[in-house]
């Protein structure tokens, strides 16, 4: 008799024959490569998006304020001096530049994980991809603190703060990481 509803063993098996395809190093490197391109690319248009923002308070600054006083000021100024729309901008062209550093971070650790049987490139390459979200979520939350200037408080300001922390620390991470443990077992 003819079965139209595939068993849990057919799914079983076709799940394994995808995860099998997708754990192929030329879609590893094909993926890998795309992100690094479009990483680059994107370079070429947030780069030039900062310099002519002329900030007169430093990005870092900015985002690790942890105080809704000095972020809200920060924007005035922004908004007095015209740039906010610049900055929009910057951080919509941000976005592309997070999202394929994430993918680089995340096809790199699961390439060298796959070639080199160090399964830690997979955690490492992972935190780096969770900081490229992180990256996106950020953008997201500024954009919005853009379009309510005056409603911006602490909790906000600690909030938006706490998720740069984040990113930067994961991003860290995954560089630090990465170098690390090519080190190490390089030793071995």
């Amino acid at each position: 008799m003819f079965q139209i509803i595939p068993t849990f063993f057919d799914l079983q098996l076709s799940a394994k024959a995808l995860y099998n395809l997708l754990m192929t190093f030329r879609l590893y490197l094909f993926s890998f490569f795309v992100s690094l391109c479009s990483m680059i690319t994107s370079l070429f248009f947030v780069i030039p998006a900062f310099k002519r923002m002329n900030f007169p308070v430093g990005t870092f600054a900015r985002q690790l304020s942890f105080d809704g006083e000095k972020l809200r000021a920060w924007l005035n100024i922004m908004q007095e001096a015209g740039r906010l729309p610049l900055i929009a901008i910057q951080h919509k062209l941000d976005d592309w530049f997070a999202l394929s550093f994430g993918l680089v971070f995340l096809t790199l650790g699961f390439f060298l994980a796959t070639k080199l049987k160090i399964s830690k490139f997979k955690i490492i390459g992972a935190l780096g991809f969770l900081g490229g979200i992180l990256d996106l979520v950020e953008n997201r939350m500024f954009l919005e603190m853009v379009s309510h200037i005056q409603e911006i408080d602490s909790t906000s300001a600690i909030i938006f703060s706490i998720v740069n922390l984040c990113k930067w620390s994961l991003y860290a991470i995954g560089i630090i990481g990465f170098f690390y443990i090519w080190l190490s077992e390089k030793k071995k």
